[in-house]
């Protein structure tokens, strides 16, 4: 009986993303109250079984609701089929996009623009509208993105690859590899942790 309950669940939560205009695959499992924030013309993409979390109850170290938001038409937020998140945020202007089976921690921030840049006297305008001003973030295949990561703009994140807990990836980082720190360092993924095949 919990069984069905929590199916159930699961497609209410999804049924709210849809009428949100997120496109969802089958099979989705989504708990808690997902913030939808989307631009005109822009795209939110689930794949098939993807997983959403932002309800303490399903991960108990996320302290952040999850958002998903497009600032400009034509941006596009894309999850690959069996990939993951609870709670944090991404942010699109341009395009973000994550691979098949990759699982990203809770309360991370990923986003494909720096939402502020120097103007004149001294102050900062926004770029939270400005595509030209993003450049695309893609995250691979299997990869494991730890708590609290931030991922910048203009990343690529090589299929396999690890980033550990609190990092600022800032860089591309190559498959197969370990990444950690701020400022972050790279080295190859231990064998022990290659994936099986």
């Amino acid at each position: 009986m919990k069984q069905i309950l929590l199916k159930l669940y699961y497609r209410i939560r999804a049924t709210f993303l849809r009428l949100s205009g997120v496109r969802l695959g089958k099979g989705c499992t989504v708990s808690g109250s997902i913030f939808i924030r989307k631009a005109d013309n822009s795209v939110i993409r689930l794949g098939d079984h993807c997983t959403l979390h932002s309800l303490r109850r399903f991960n108990p170290i996320m302290s952040t609701q999850l958002s998903l938001c497009t600032g400009c038409p034509g941006a596009e937020i894309s999850f690959g089929s069996y990939s993951g998140m609870s709670g944090g945020a991404i942010y699109c202007v341009k395009s973000i996009t994550i691979g098949e089976k990759t699982i990203i921690g809770a309360d991370c921030l990923i986003m494909d623009t720096d939402c502020h840049y120097p103007a004149p006297n001294g102050m900062w305008a926004s770029s939270f509208h400005e595509a030209d001003r993003g450049e695309p973030v893609h995250i691979g295949k299997s990869c494991f993105i730890g708590a609290r990561s931030i991922i910048l703009k203009g990343v690529t994140i090589g299929d396999h690859s690890v980033i550990a807990a609190g990092s600022v990836v800032n860089q591309d980082i190559p498959p197969y590899s370990l990444a950690g720190g701020n400022p972050i360092r790279i080295r190859p993924l231990p064998k022990h942790w290659l994936p099986i095949e």
